[in-house]
């Protein structure tokens, strides 16, 4: 399951994916880091300037599109 985790303080959020340590980690878009076990699977998704990123709209809205968008093969998701 995904958990999600944002700092306000920090202007951040964290989507937990896996439940694993993070051997390498890659920035995929400014400001967006996904970390990936020594498998290869992504374990989890770092969101820097979130609130620039949302505006006003719902965070949790943009963190499940990003997600989905980053995850899912053949599609691009928005910065």
């Amino acid at each position: 399951m995904v958990s999600i985790t944002t700092d306000p303080e920090a202007d951040a959020a964290y989507l937990g994916l896996l439940d694993e340590p993070a051997a390498r980690s890659q920035e995929v878009g400014e400001g967006i880091v996904v970390d990936y076990a020594a498998d290869g699977r992504p374990v989890g998704v770092e969101v820097l300037h979130l609130r620039r990123r949302v505006g006003t709209g719902d965070p949790h809205s943009y963190l499940r599109g990003l997600l989905e968008g980053l995850l899912t093969p053949g599609r691009e998701a928005a910065e």
